[in-house]
């Protein structure tokens, strides 16, 4: 009689420590699941007293191998580990043989789509639609950024709203599972600067995917200051000072000359390019760097990050009296890059408003013989600029204001190139075809196997590749609003690729008839026009042919660019034509062989190696005088 002790049941007139009438085998669970993103320590547990029997070199169980009463603690590292089990309970009951191969997941979902920033005074608005199709999708984090991008945000870790993922990049808004379009909003002081936002997906497992984003600057005023010269001790002191920079240095006199080191200090949260400060002050002589707005002017570099300076060496004749008093006004405006095939420098930073060279980039990872020669770059907006090489299988990044490259990743193993590179509207993610072989295979052949590679700009990552087959890779644009990406191969039977970007496939081919040497979308975004042996425009959503329009005959055509709805100018080996897309307008040539070749502000910048600025008439208003005479690529940053 009486009760039996817990872990006891009564058989008859005796406690027995199992359930003689238990026919169950015991169930183990296996912790991390199945689907993890690392396997770490396994944990087998029985949901009753049972023995554990384990084998990790997937080989079968028996009573031999390793076991543990209830549960079973495997210390491990390996994720490709294999386990087999099965488990005996007190009343004999053994269950199945069971094996676990564990499904490593380390890949986030597709970017947000559709990302825009709004400013209103000093609200700010982000609206966001998540990756549709994703059947894991856990939510999206957006951050505010406040500097410079340098990491992305840890697959694993849970997060919340007001974390830093690294200083200056704070975390805002998180959302779930919902595939329904999102919004946050806050109210900040529209300060001068850069107001950026980035949003990143996530899986239920907390893997975040590739970045989306958008920024927007707000305006700085003007910024006029006086700085004053003590000749008898040599002091500098600011006198007015400018809202957004502070002026400081040192001074050396000698007789009527003094040597000034001026230091311009960026209190902006965004990058100063092409800065200068020009001299009001009359009769003043001094080592000028040119002439900007009737005003000489001494050009301070490529860009100042914020909160960083720079410091420029002043040289100033014929002063008299005992002070010396400078009126000065600081200007900056975008600048304009040509890539270099040298193994000097990666390329030459000219300012954009006067051409003037105002920086040399460190050289780039190419090879002893023909240098790294970037063929596909573009700028982020916070100061840095990636290519990538014409001569290995790599891209690069390089910081605007000193110069120096940052970081280099290696997309695939020589022998490789990237004939191609474009980064998106926001400068937050990039994208780079990566083929086999050397370039001058390619030049000679009929095209090889390429990869188009998605990156994050700030840490250069991996975050996704699909193949898109044989391609020469004569060009590669993004639409203006990221949605889609276009490949001109220059193979005639695969004509251009349209990628869809939020799907990262390949949505259609747009065939020609002849090899697609050069291919840009329409202003509108609705087209994309091709270059072969005539002028096609494709309607980019379903393929078809919008229009034709002849292009003169004679050498290879290399790049296009629309100056209007209607207007396209398309340079190559041997001229510059300038298409009417109505056909109503008979097309001109120019005698002026064209490498590379864009349109700004209404105006014509091309070059076959060098640079030169022309109206809509073709009249030369400018050359920049690059460094090198073999660029490939052109670009311009975002301000």
């Amino acid at each position: 009689g009486g009760e039996c002790l817990d872990g006891t049941v009564r058989f008859q007139d005796t406690c027995v420590p199992f359930d003689p009438f238990d026919k169950t085998p015991p169930i183990i669970t296996v912790d991390p699941p199945v689907r993890t993103r690392f396997v770490g320590d396994i944990r087998l547990t029985s949901n009753e007293p049972a023995e554990i029997y384990v084998t990790t070199d997937d080989t079968a169980p028996t009573l031999e191998s390793v076991h543990e009463r209830d549960q079973l603690i495997i210390p491990n590292d390996d994720n490709r580990i294999v386990i087999r089990f099965f488990a005996v309970d007190l009343a004999g009951n053994q269950s199945l043989e069971q094996l676990v191969l564990w499904n490593i997941d380390q890949e986030g979902p597709a970017p947000p789509a559709r990302f825009n920033l709004t400013r209103t005074g000093d609200t700010r608005k982000v609206d966001w639609t998540p990756p549709q199709n994703e059947n894991r999708l856990g939510g999206v984090l957006v951050a505010r950024v406040e500097g410079r991008v340098n990491v992305q945000p840890t697959s694993g870790i849970q997060y919340a709203i007001g974390d830093e993922i690294e200083p200056g990049i704070t975390v805002v808004s998180i959302t779930d599972a919902d595939p329904a379009p999102a919004t946050f909003s806050e109210t900040l002081p529209a300060t001068p600067g850069l107001v950026r936002y980035i949003g990143w997906a996530f899986d239920d497992l907390l893997n975040f995917g590739p970045p989306a984003g958008d920024f927007e600057v707000v305006p700085m005023g003007p910024q006029r200051g006086l700085v004053f010269i003590d000749l008898t001790a040599s002091t500098v002191l600011q006198g007015t000072k400018p809202d957004n920079v502070t002026l400081s240095g040192t001074a050396t006199v000698s007789g009527s000359n003094v040597t000034l080191k001026l230091a311009v200090r960026n209190e902006t949260t965004r990058v100063l390019h092409a800065p200068k400060l020009l001299v009001r002050s009359a009769g003043v002589t001094f080592n000028s760097d040119g002439v900007f707005d009737t005003f000489p002017y001494k050009a301070y570099g490529a860009a100042i990050n914020p909160g960083a300076s720079a410091t420029v060496t002043w040289q100033f004749t014929g002063v008299s009296g005992n002070s010396l008093s400078l009126d000065l006004d600081l200007r900056d405006n975008r600048v304009v890059m040509l890539g270099s095939v040298s193994k000097e420098t990666a390329g030459s930073v000219n300012d954009f408003a006067t051409g003037r060279e105002v920086k040399r980039l460190a050289p780039g990872p190419g090879d002893a013989k023909g240098g790294f020669g970037p063929l596909g770059g573009g700028f982020t907006p916070d100061g840095r600029v990636v290519f990538g090489s014409r001569s290995s299988g790599t891209i690069s990044s390089w910081d605007l204001q000193s110069g120096n490259r940052l970081a280099t990743t290696e997309l695939r193993a020589q022998k490789s190139h990237v004939p191609q590179l474009a980064l998106d509207p926001s400068g937050s993610i990039g994208y780079a075809l990566i083929s086999e072989e050397h370039i001058r295979k390619l030049r000679d052949g009929f095209g090889v196997e390429t990869e188009l590679v998605r990156f994050d700009t700030a840490t250069l990552s991996d975050q996704g590749r699909i193949s898109i087959g044989i391609s020469r890779n004569r060009d590669m644009r993004i639409s203006d609003d990221g949605r889609f990406l276009i490949v001109a191969t220059g193979v005639a039977a695969r004509g251009v690729l349209v990628i869809d970007l939020a799907s990262f496939t390949v949505a259609r081919n747009l065939v020609s008839g002849t090899r697609a040497e050069s291919a840009v979308f329409t202003p509108d975004g609705r087209g994309v026009a091709v270059m072969g042996s005539d002028l096609q425009v494709f309607d980019v959503e379903d393929g078809t042919v919008i229009s034709t329009s002849p292009i003169p005959t004679g050498g290879k055509l290399f790049r296009a660019a629309f100056n209007g709805p209607n207007e396209i100018w398309v340079g190559g080996q041997s001229a510059l034509h300038k298409i009417d897309l109505t056909n109503t307008i008979a097309t001109e040539t120019f005698g002026f062989p064209v490498r590379t070749l864009d349109v700004f502000d209404g105006k014509i910048y091309a070059g076959n190696g060098d640079l030169r600025r022309f109206d809509p008439d073709f009249t030369e208003e400018l050359q920049f005088p690059f460094f090198n005479q073999r660029g490939h690529w052109l670009g311009r940053s975002p301000f």
